[in-house]
């Protein structure tokens, strides 16, 4: 096992499974990289922590089949007692539930897009956020959170650093959305923080605002476009496959106590 430190050894074993890596390879990105602590194995497991936030996020790439060792290195270097934020395929999920407490466990779908153009339709009230937006976001986005629905890794810095569209009625936003990371250095783009307002869904807002969203993407001509979507969310995978994006795989997303 061995701690890794160089951006193109790590790549190279993202790069077997982009869909699957698309997250890790947006963490390839200056003032990323640094949050990150990097663990692989002989045999091409890798693990991912991220740093920056309160409980740190851990993601399993590469052999999974191979995980054990490498999931050594991680606890060892994490220290027991503490919590981390898990996405993971589910042989690896099978492992962590042998030997740890699950918590907030979540059955997931990774979709990709192929990378081709975009020609979805047009629409007067979709327009592109910024900055400026930021408190008619947080409006929209506030409706949620009673319900649990509201956006989980949503910050007001992503209106800048990515592709934001909302759909406007009457002053406020009905609907948004965005993206979690555009990298354009490794070609890989994560759509995230799709929202539609309660009384406003099924008029074809989030279709609108996603498809507004894969326009821009797809100028860029990116090589890996990905989404995340709860299993049991048929109505938001149905608008996804409408809109080209096919399941790469089942993932869960959890909280871990080592």
């Amino acid at each position: 096992m061995a701690r890794l430190t160089e951006r193109d050894s790590i790549r190279t074993i993202l790069n077997q499974d982009r869909p699957w890596s698309a997250y890790a390879l947006g963490d390839l990105a200056p003032g990323f990289f640094e949050k990150c602590v990097w663990f692989a194995s002989d045999g091409g497991a890798l693990s991912l922590v991220y740093l920056s936030f309160l409980t740190p996020v851990l993601i399993a790439l590469g052999d999974d089949r191979d995980w054990s060792g490498v999931w050594e290195e991680t606890k060892e270097f994490l220290g027991p007692g503490r919590e981390i934020y898990i996405g993971v395929r589910p042989t690896v999920m099978a492992h962590l539930r042998t030997h740890h407490a699950i918590h907030h466990e979540k059955p997931m779908l990774r979709m990709r897009r192929e990378p081709k153009d975009f020609n979805g339709g047009d629409d007067s009230r979709v327009l592109r956020l910024s900055r400026e937006h930021e408190a008619a976001v947080a409006r929209l986005y506030g409706t949620g959170e009673a319900a649990g629905e509201s956006p989980d890794f949503y910050s007001p810095e992503m209106l800048s650093e990515g592709v934001f569209y909302g759909a406007w009625e009457d002053d406020e936003l009905a609907a948004v959305a965005g993206t979690h990371l555009v990298y354009l250095e490794e070609s890989v783009a994560a759509l995230g923080n799709i929202f539609t307002r309660s009384d406003r869904r099924g008029r074809g807002l989030g279709t609108l605002t996603t498809s507004a969203v894969l326009r821009r993407l797809a100028d860029d001509r990116l090589q890996t476009v990905i989404l995340n979507v709860h299993q049991e969310n048929h109505p938001a995978r149905h608008v996804y496959e409408r809109l080209g994006f096919r399941v790469h795989c089942p993932y869960f997303e959890a909280v871990v106590k080592i």
